[in-house]
């Protein structure tokens, strides 16, 4: 049997990568470092333990590191800095020195679309568009990517993929807060921001992943992955709404009052990721693997509402 190392295991999109394909073709290893979230049938791995870490990915067909510092408040602060660099960057390094130490044949590196930048130019981004990182976790995942496709060529397969906002029950950050106040009935200031946006489930997002880590031709340049809708922020709060079986409370304020406020209380980079577009063209995802969403917007959209509302009771 195939067996595959997931590396964050316990984090959002580890545990629902490890449930969703869990009872699959492939044994799934779920890893975990020391001080973070424990998870049930998870191995404890200390990469700064070189050794250590190389025999418990040793067996293994593949790596899928998902180990990562999200977005966090005042991420651009000067500790914060460092931060993002020690897990984003310098815990990457580590991982794929202990998987090619174990002879692990592939590296599945999950990174960021928005080190493409802020906004997206008309017609969206595509695999081939220029990096642009914006703040210090798009900088930290850039400079992982960098130091990834460097040290692999001739040691270990690399496939790169970079997601957009990845949304689900239990996601973090700005979709939480949508879902959250939507999902309730509470107000919202997002009625007027009607800029485009892509995004993608877990759970496609799952089964994407487990096609990189198996299909012969993931391996190459960096690969965008998002489902074909896209949507607003106050299409999304709308639609949440109606899941819910709540009324819509959407407050029309202007995106660019918006946005001053949102910088006046310190979270200028809320504001921009707010406001402007964010569209992904998908390419070589479907091209050269042949990947499409497992489930529709719809579906996805009203099973995350579904066990939202179940885990709220």
């Amino acid at each position: 049997m195939t067996v595959i190392a997931v590396t964050g295991a316990s984090g959002f999109i580890g545990r629902h990568f490890c449930r969703e394909l869990g009872d699959g073709p492939c044994r799934i290893v779920p890893i975990v470092r020391p001080g973070t979230t424990t998870m049930r049938g998870a191995t404890i791995v200390d990469f700064d333990g070189p050794s250590q870490a190389s025999d418990a990915l040793r067996g293994a067909h593949a790596v899928l590191h998902l180990a990562a510092r999200a977005h966090v408040l005042d991420e651009d602060k000067r500790p914060n800095v460092a931060a993002y660099r020690s897990v984003n960057l310098e815990l990457t390094e580590k991982v794929a020195l202990a998987a090619t130490a174990a002879g692990v044949q592939r590296l599945v590196y999950v990174s960021s679309a928005g080190v493409l930048g802020r906004s997206s130019p008309p017609g969206g981004f595509d695999d081939g568009s220029d990096p642009d990182p914006h703040d210090a976790y798009t900088r930290s995942k850039l400079e992982a990517e960098q130091w990834l496709k460097e040290y692999s060529a001739g040691k270990i397969e690399l496939v790169v993929v970079r997601p957009p906002l990845v949304y689900g029950p239990d996601a973090r950050g700005n979709f939480e807060r949508i879902l959250r106040a939507a999902a309730m009935g509470r107000t919202l200031p997002v009625g007027s921001l009607r800029a485009p946006r892509s995004m993608v489930g877990v759970r496609n997002l799952s089964h994407f992943l487990m096609v990189c880590l198996m299909h012969p031709n993931a391996a190459g340049p960096p690969m965008l992955v998002a489902e074909p809708e896209t949507t607003s922020l106050a299409q999304l709060a709308e639609e949440i709404a109606r899941l819910a079986g709540v009324r819509s409370r959407s407050l029309r304020v202007p995106a660019g009052l918006l946005a001053t406020g949102l910088r006046l209380l310190g979270r200028g980079a809320d504001a921009a990721r707010l406001v402007a577009p964010f569209e992904i063209r998908v390419g070589r995802a479907q091209k050269a693997l042949g990947w499409r969403p497992v489930f529709n917007r719809s579906s996805e959209l009203a099973w995350t509402v579904r066990t939202f509302l179940q885990a709220s009771r």
